[in-house]
């Protein structure tokens, strides 16, 4: 009930609700671009605090929520697929799924490590700004797709599997 709580739940759903506006921003150009119609749009929010029923808090680092029903996504990296996923109310999970495929390799690692060379070939097919800057973004930073999406089984069911063909990172 401290009123440093209070400020911490205000200036987060702000955060939310203003990363929520940005992400209809982006959609809405893009679908000006591709001279397309919204069909379906996932909010997911994740490295927040949700309050419980029972007044409890849970605070998803990387990982969203993944209650009975609720439609997520899980992003992948800059080159490999997005999976739209439904939840199923895993109590041993907190009811959570993954928000990505977990780091091998830091952002700075990845910076260091990650040869240019390798990056830009492996983005070949994909529209995407590809530079020393967002090689921290690339598939090599990443744990395989497959086998982090196993371990989540009993939390998520798979129903769509989407590939990138444009990547926006600044």
């Amino acid at each position: 009930d401290s009123r440093e709580w209070k400020d911490y739940l205000m200036d987060m759903n702000f955060a939310l609700a203003f990363a929520l506006l940005n992400r209809k921003i982006m959609l809405e150009k893009t679908l000006k671009i591709l001279w397309a119609e919204q069909i379906f749009f996932v909010n997911k929010n994740h490295n927040c605090a949700d309050i419980l029923e029972d007044g409890k808090i849970l605070h998803r680092k990387g990982a969203t929520s993944s209650n009975l029903w609720e439609i997520g996504i899980i992003p992948w990296n800059m080159k490999e697929w997005c999976v739209i996923v439904e939840g199923l109310w895993n109590k041993d999970f907190l009811c959570c799924s993954s928000h990505g495929a977990w780091r091998i390799l830091s952002r700075k690692r990845a910076e260091k490590e990650i040869d240019m060379k390798d990056f830009t070939e492996d983005m070949k097919w994909i529209m995407a700004l590809v530079t020393e800057k967002t090689k921290d973004e690339s598939r090599f930073a990443y744990k395989n797709f497959s086998e982090v999406l196993e371990l989540q089984k009993e939390s998520i069911r798979i129903l769509h599997y989407i590939k990138p063909l444009i990547n926006i990172k600044w």
